[in-house]
């Protein structure tokens, strides 16, 4: 049985820190390092990102930089810095595996500025053809939420801006789509 766990941060690579636990008991001490990373392939290319990033934003034109904040454990930074990603005039396919991931949460402010953007989905439909296991997870995600938070004030499902943003893909590409269910 465990009797205390003490939790220390420790930042990694100045991106992002990391939480390790140890849990104390009367026979052992375990340290586990908590940590969560998505792998994606961009351009045949495995890339790593971070699930949080804990540092304190900084104002720079340094694109990895922009995007890595993104994953910022505030939404409103999130939502920030993506905003900085659309609205440059060079949009890159580099950026969609973390405009993907915040597809993948819950902030529905975020999801509408993602939704209405039009230059985002060629990208993200390119992305899907390299990363297609991440679709489902992230269909799955877009419906739990919906169940979760905000099925009390869009009861069907289809007035979801979640929902749009899959019927937007899945009209994109319906061949990978019907590849994925079967």
């Amino acid at each position: 049985m465990v009797k205390s766990i003490n939790k220390w941060s420790v930042k990694l690579k100045n991106y992002y820190k990391i939480n390790i636990f140890i849990l104390k008991d009367s026979n052992y001490i375990d340290i586990k390092i908590m940590t969560q990373k998505f792998l994606f392939s961009i351009n045949g290319k495995n890339v790593s990102i971070p699930y949080r990033i804990y540092k304190d934003p900084i104002d720079t034109s340094d694109f990895e930089y922009i995007y890595m904040m993104t994953r910022h454990s505030d939404g409103y930074i999130r939502e920030k810095f993506l905003k900085k990603i659309l609205a440059s005039d060079n949009l890159r396919y580099e950026a969609t595996p973390f405009i993907v991931l915040l597809i993948g949460e819950y902030i529905i402010e975020i999801l509408e500025i993602i939704e209405k953007n039009d230059r985002i989905y060629p990208y993200l439909d390119l992305f899907f053809r390299e990363n297609q296991s991440y679709y489902l997870i992230l269909k799955s995600k877009i419906i739990s939420y919906w169940n979760e938070y905000y099925r009390d004030r869009f009861p069907n499902f289809k007035d979801y801006v979640g929902s749009k943003i899959i019927l937007r893909l899945e009209n994109m590409n319906s061949n990978l789509i019907k590849k994925m269910k079967s």
